[in-house]
């Protein structure tokens, strides 16, 4: 298990680096992410009130998905929350489906 961990880490570490600069240079200003140490998704905070629960359908408009955060709180924290995978998608992929989640963003 330990060889198979080894082996797939630069292959994850790479996609989620992806992740992370394609956020930085696309997402609009006063959007925050985590940058994991850990795992296979980032978790995104909207700028501003944003509810990631209303801003899904423009997403799905733009052919991008996510799961919105609200559901992970036990309390009703967490309304411009989203958790963003980078596992079973393309560097490629990763890349465009944040270019069009943040044009669902600018809307």
């Amino acid at each position: 298990m330990e060889r198979q961990k080894a082996a797939i880490r630069p292959y994850y570490r790479d996609k989620c680096r992806r992740m992370l600069d394609a956020l930085a240079a696309e997402m609009p200003e006063g959007t925050h992410w985590t940058r994991p140490s850990g795992g296979l998704f980032v978790w995104l905070t909207l700028a501003g009130e944003r509810s990631a629960e209303d801003l899904l359908p423009a997403a799905v408009e733009e052919g991008v998905a996510y799961v919105a955060g609200r559901s992970f709180f036990v309390d009703d924290s967490g309304p411009g929350t989203m958790r963003l995978t980078f596992a079973k998608e393309s560097p490629e992929n990763i890349e465009e489906g944040v270019r069009r989640l943040s044009r669902a963003a600018r809307r």
